[in-house]
């Protein structure tokens, strides 16, 4: 008798054992990371349109201003073989081995950056990656044109946007051409004025002779000049904290010290980016209500006091004392004498 229930026992903890299996795999199959490996169908031109209106071939765009491709998983293929729905949305982890590239063909000045990002596009119908139910969420191809576009006239621009998958570089199928013009916003200015605000960027365009306008440049400082007829301006001033590591940036000496460590005396610097403005008979003016600190300009030359008429400089160091440090250093590149 024993050995007659003896095999039936046997199987059923065989049996047993394989449905765990059965029951098993599926859960660990779905646990694998899903992740695009690859291009299925489609084209960036398709979702373009879920962005924005427009052609992407003839943008008109200003400064800063964005353009965005959403990604849509039906591109793809996918690394756990997934078959997905129409207009579901891609999320940033599911991007793990896509990369966005650029190719620049004119107006490099134009483009700011190319990455990726995620937010939400309203009343578009997109579809949570894995599952059905809506959102507006999806991740995308953010183009971002210069926030600091320095010029007088407006620049054209042509580029390719492309996607690399698992390494593959897909400029064909996964590449749309942008191109368009990055305009610049025009004033103008005539006899009788005295005052212009340059500090938004805008382009000022003189149609007469003006002679000792005052130019807000932004953050306390003014342009006093002469503006002549059918010239163009341009004119913003930034203020770089000098304890913020901004020697990087100012790119004025090739010495491979940090200042703000060694000259705590340095309460700050102006950075000007203009046009038309870089010349001897311009004359810089920085807001009694800044403070009073001692300037020094280009090369660390000393300009004199924040209160006085300052010569044009690109830069300016504002410093709540002489630095003797900064006088040698002016006086070597003067004279080559230490």
């Amino acid at each position: 008798m024993k050995k007659i229930h003896a095999a039936p026992k046997i199987a059923a903890v065989f049996l047993a054992l394989f449905l765990t299996v059965l029951a098993v795999m599926p859960v660990h199959a779905g646990s694998r990371r899903s992740i695009i490996d690859g291009y299925a169908g489609g084209s960036l031109y398709d979702n373009f349109s879920l962005g924005q209106s427009g052609d992407p071939h003839d943008l008109v765009v200003m400064s800063g201003d964005e353009i965005r491709i959403p990604l849509t998983a039906d591109l793809f293929t996918f690394s756990d073989g997934k078959v997905p729905i129409n207009n579901e949305a891609v999320s940033s982890g599911q991007l793990a081995r896509v990369h966005v590239r650029t190719r620049m063909r004119v107006g490099s000045q134009a483009l700011d950056f190319v990455q990726f990002d995620s937010d939400f596009f309203d009343n578009k119908p997109f579809i949570r990656p894995g599952g059905t139910a809506p959102t507006g969420m999806t991740s995308y191809i953010s183009v971002v044109f210069a926030k600091e576009f320095v010029s007088v006239e407006d620049v054209d621009f042509d580029f390719l946007v492309y996607l690399v998958v698992d390494g593959i570089p897909y400029d064909d199928k996964l590449g749309i051409h942008i191109t368009g013009t990055l305009c610049v916003e025009t004033e103008t200015v005539y006899k009788g004025i005295d005052y212009v605000d340059m500090s938004n960027g805008h382009v000022i365009e003189a149609t007469e002779t003006v002679n000792d306008i005052r130019a807000d440049l932004g953050n306390g400082l003014t342009a006093q000049t002469n503006m002549v007829k059918d010239k163009k301006y341009f004119g913003v001033c930034k203020i770089l904290d000098g304890r913020s590591g901004y020697i990087d940036e100012l790119d004025l000496l090739k010495m491979d010290i940090e200042l703000p460590e060694l000259y705590p005396g340095i309460a700050g610097v102006y950075k000007l980016q203009t046009i038309g403005l870089d010349r001897p008979a311009t004359i810089i003016h920085i807001d009694d209500k800044m403070g009073n600190y001692h300037v020094y300009g280009e090369d660390f030359a000393y300009l004199g006091m924040s209160t006085d008429d300052l010569p044009y400089s690109n830069h300016y160091f504002l410093t709540t004392k002489r630095i003797p440090e900064f006088d040698a250093f002016a006086q070597y590149q003067e004279t080559g004498e230490e």
